[in-house]
């Protein structure tokens, strides 16, 4: 038969144990999450930064086309051609979601489809170079 003593310090053992086993889950679960926002971060940070990149390559095209539409054609036209590379570059950096139906993206294609069509259309009608 076991003491008072001995049946205290064993359910006090047991308990002590249970909240050490608790413990270490926990210790795990945070460093899994930790990694697994690391990841995320990163991603968008990458997606971001891709972003920044498009919108500038968007507002040099801008710029293409308002000089096309001064007269100069040919400075304009390339600015447009060698921003739509810098374009597509980012745009496939920055293709790979973090959420399969990220509105943001889909909101960016979007808008890069409206501009191409755009640009498509004052190709089509503008004075060709010599």
């Amino acid at each position: 038969m076991l003491g008072l003593r001995q049946k205290l310090s064993l359910g006090f053992g047991g308990l002590l144990l249970i909240i050490m086993i608790i413990g270490v889950q926990s210790i795990v679960q945070f460093r899994d999450l930790g990694q697994s926002i690391d990841v995320i971060l990163r991603e968008n940070y990458r997606s971001v930064v891709a972003c920044q990149d498009m919108k500038e390559a968007l507002e040099r095209m801008n710029s293409g086309i308002l000089s096309t539409f001064l007269g100069y054609q040919r400075e304009g036209t390339e600015q447009i051609r060698q921003n739509e590379m810098v374009f597509e570059k980012a745009l496939q950096i920055e293709g790979g979601e973090t959420l399969p139906r990220d509105f943001a993206s889909r909101q960016q294609r979007d808008s890069q489809r409206a501009h191409r069509a755009r640009v498509g259309w004052y190709n089509d009608f503008a004075p060709r170079l010599p």
